[in-house]
């Protein structure tokens, strides 16, 4: 059984979000694995802005678009697409793009909240390096091995309990999102991840 790490990929063209919406949770809660849609902001308030400073001249708007807070932003294509695989410990986040002028370009758009966690990662076999300000969290990872015993056969797309902001997806899931054409993302595989992205 196949597990990967799930990114936003950063293309030459691809539009940049900026920071997550003002008037609602803080930035932190956002890879807490809790509800957030009590305390959010409606879809007028709820506003992503094309990042001007650092990446001015992009602005293509892929199925998956990077956000520099690090909160995985997907479009309608792609939750059709979990839908389709019942994956349902999820909640949509609906936000409005603005572009590099701050006109709204787009309201299909959301902020997946994976909700829970899986033991994923292995904590005896695995080289890591856990975080000063929250102990029970991985910082740094060379050499990640897979709990594959404690990873129940539903999970799809989930957590991992002591890796929190990041994201992981079963082999079944790639492959819909493989078939349905899905841009914007790029995989590596889990077992033996050593924390990059590339």
């Amino acid at each position: 059984m196949t597990y990967w790490v799930l990114f936003p990929e950063m293309l030459d063209d691809s539009a940049v979000l900026s920071a997550i919406p003002d008037g609602g949770p803080e930035d932190y809660q956002y890879n807490e694995g809790e509800p957030l849609l009590p305390n959010y902001p409606s879809l007028d308030q709820a506003i992503m802005v094309f990042d001007s400073i650092h990446y001015p001249d992009q602005s293509k708007l892929y199925d998956i678009v990077p956000a520099l807070d690090a909160v995985l932003v997907i479009n309608n294509k792609v939750k059709n697409v979990l839908n389709n695989m019942n994956v349902d410990n999820i909640e949509y986040l609906p936000i409005r793009l603005w572009d590099h002028q701050k006109s709204p370009v787009s309201d299909d758009y959301y902020i997946l909240n994976p909700l829970g966690s899986v033991d994923f990662i292995d904590m005896e076999k695995s080289e890591c390096a856990m975080s000063a300000l929250n102990k029970g969290q991985i910082n740094d990872i060379d050499d990640l091995v897979i709990n594959m015993n404690k990873v129940p056969k539903e999970a799809k797309l989930f957590r991992a309990t002591t890796m929190m902001r990041q994201v992981f997806i079963h082999d079944d899931l790639r492959i819909a999102l493989g078939n349905e054409g899905i841009q914007g993302y790029k995989l590596i595989e889990a077992e033996g991840w050593d924390g990059l992205d590339f």
